[in-house]
């Protein structure tokens, strides 16, 4: 389904909002008695790993039409953890040779062939892990926070010594970098006293894997990392219910002198007139994940409030409720999530790509972000509105503001031969700023150049062809056969290498033939994939036939002499057969 059934009072744009339900109870073990421990979803991928009354299963969802338990034929494991994007998993469970149960041994596996590549004893039974970054887990038994990463041999970091206190691990965020942990714990039921970790029932740490020193922090509501952050400094972000509001903020922390810093906080948003409505006084914020594509941050309540926020311009961008969550995946790049819902409803949520532009626009009616968003993400849905911008900048005279806004066009929607002439009727003085301008913009997003804009590049900016090689060796042309032909009278070694890029395979083999390159022909059609040989024979045949008979021997590492001196004769060579024959 495509579309978002409204509930909670929300008014919101349905089709702004993908929310894909999954029928678990296709599956032949009932809802009832499946406990999710864990979710993977990535990019080819969702896994939902389940404890259930006999065993430990693996539910492949990517297939939301045919959900199918998926065999894991690893005996004694008790828990499988699924990468977000690679086929691997981990496992945990009791080595063979263990009998008091104090340990559990983690193993490492390639998960579609069931072959081991790696495993570690763990001097303490696992009560919390998660992948936390690329091939890195982060791990907590009662006594020790670990950090596991997976190079050519496991590497196993001791994190903290919690063994006389009476925390367990309920969160565990790492920086891209890996240099950074947040660690958010809880206090168990047996201890009435504070730990020196921090006090209360929640308390969280940040430590600094660089400097092995950590800072309690007086914030425990779930934070996630900006992957902005600078050397030495980690960049969180955290989001509060207070009241009848909700707040975005930033957490800057520093390690100077081997010291973690206490942290500077600075409001991103705070936001109240668009929750008001959503009862969130005896709500608490379940979970905040960062979508580096699109600079967004999920913030997705306790009771299905799901707020999506754009951080660049710090704004809300959606809003709308679920059911109620006990456990939700890491987002995929595309931000989307699969969650489980406390009756046990299995969900792929994500916002709509295609719609969410025009319904921060028409309905939220903030046209600013929607354009700077369209911009920035190249997502679809602001063409008409960048065509009115580039018209009226060019009405006005703005000529220099037109050729950034053509630029800079969500999916490429004014980089047209049209609009460029359009432009150029107003960049006819020698300074030509806006043309400049155009290609400025080009150059700092690492847009590729077209042929259209390379003759308006050579004609109204340069002045010549002569930077062709430049442009070509920074990766800056968007190679066509159009822009092969148009270079080719200028620079040949240029061209075939655009054609080459843009898979032109006949136009290659032509040029290799007119420079009597008949070995490159064949080293070529090895690389490309071209495999028609008999064709490149042919043509041959018809316009060098010394050639021809060159790549006929050359065709003998391939092919049995008996089938060309066939093609050979079919043609009308016979003779250029006999003597492939005799030699």
């Amino acid at each position: 389904m495509d579309v978002f059934t409204e509930s909670g009072g929300i008014k919101e744009d349905m089709h702004a909002f993908n929310l894909f339900p999954i029928q678990m109870t296709s599956v032949i073990i009932p809802v009832q008695s499946i406990y999710a421990t864990s979710i993977s979803h990535g990019e080819t991928h969702t896994f939902i790993c389940t404890m259930e009354p006999t065993k430990v299963k693996v539910y492949d969802i990517s297939d939301r039409s045919a959900v199918r338990c998926v065999d894991t034929h690893f005996p004694g494991e008790d828990s499988i953890l699924m990468h977000p994007s690679m086929k691997i998993a981990a496992l945990k469970g009791l080595p063979s040779f263990n009998s008091v149960r104090n340990l559990d041994r983690l193993r490492i596996v390639y998960f579609e062939e069931k072959e081991e590549f790696a495993y570690c004893d763990i001097p303490h039974k696992i009560r919390y892990w998660r992948w936390i970054q690329g091939l890195t887990l982060g791990l907590a038994s009662d006594s020790y926070v670990y950090m596991l990463s997976l190079g050519e041999t496991l590497n196993l970091i001791q994190v903290l010594d919690i063994s006389n206190t009476h925390l367990k691990v309920i969160d565990y965020q790492c920086d891209p970098s890996v240099n950074w942990l947040a660690l958010t714990f809880s206090e168990s039921c047996e201890s009435h006293s504070s730990s020196h970790l921090g006090e209360g029932s929640k308390t969280m740490v940040i430590y600094s894997v660089q400097s092995k020193s950590h800072l309690n922090l007086n914030f425990v509501s779930p934070v996630c990392f900006d992957p902005s952050s600078v050397e030495g400094c980690a960049l969180l972000i955290g989001a509060e219910l207070l009241g009848s509001s909700l707040i975005l903020r930033y957490l800057t922390i520093t390690n100077q002198g081997g010291t973690v810093n206490q942290p500077l906080f600075v409001d991103i948003v705070q936001l109240q007139k668009d929750v008001h409505e959503q009862n969130i006084l005896t709500d608490s914020v379940f979970a905040l994940k960062y979508c580096g594509r699109y600079s967004w941050v999920y913030v997705v309540t306790k009771n299905g409030l799901v707020l999506v926020f754009d951080v660049k311009q710090a704004t809300l961008v959606h809003i709308s409720r679920i059911d109620p969550l006990s456990l939700m995946s890491e987002l995929s790049l595309e931000g989307d999530f699969c969650a489980v819902s406390t009756l046990g409803k299995v969900f792929i949520v994500g916002i709509n790509k295609q719609n969410i532009v025009p319904h921060i626009g028409f309905v939220r009616k903030a046209w600013v972000l929607a354009s700077e968003l369209a911009s920035r993400t190249n997502l679809p849905g602001a063409e008409s509105l960048f065509e009115h911008q580039f018209q009226c900048l060019l009405d006005s005279g703005k000529y220099e503001e037109a050729a950034i806004c053509a630029a800079n066009s969500p999916q490429d929607s004014l980089r047209t031969h049209v609009h460029l002439r359009r432009l150029l009727l107003f960049c006819s003085d020698p300074g030509r700023i806006p043309v400049k301008r155009y290609f400025d913009v080009l150059e700092k997003y690492r847009k590729e150049i077209s042929k259209d804009e390379y003759e308006v590049y050579c004609n109204h900016y340069v002045g010549s062809r002569t930077p062709v090689r430049g442009l070509l060796a920074l990766n800056r042309f968007k190679c066509t056969e159009d822009l092969g032909d148009y270079i080719k009278g200028v620079d040949l070694d240029v061209a075939t290498k655009i054609y080459m890029k843009a898979e032109a395979s006949k136009k290659v083999i032509d040029i290799f033939a007119r420079q009597n390159d008949i070995e490159g022909i064949f080293i070529y059609c090895c690389l490309a994939g071209f495999y028609d040989y008999f064709y490149i024979l042919e043509t041959l045949l018809q316009t060098r036939s010394k050639d021809a008979v060159t790549f006929a021997r050359i065709l003998k590492k391939r092919f049995s002499i008996e089938s060309i001196c066939r093609f050979l004769i079919k043609n009308g060579y016979e003779h250029e057969a006999e003597e492939l024959r005799e030699e």
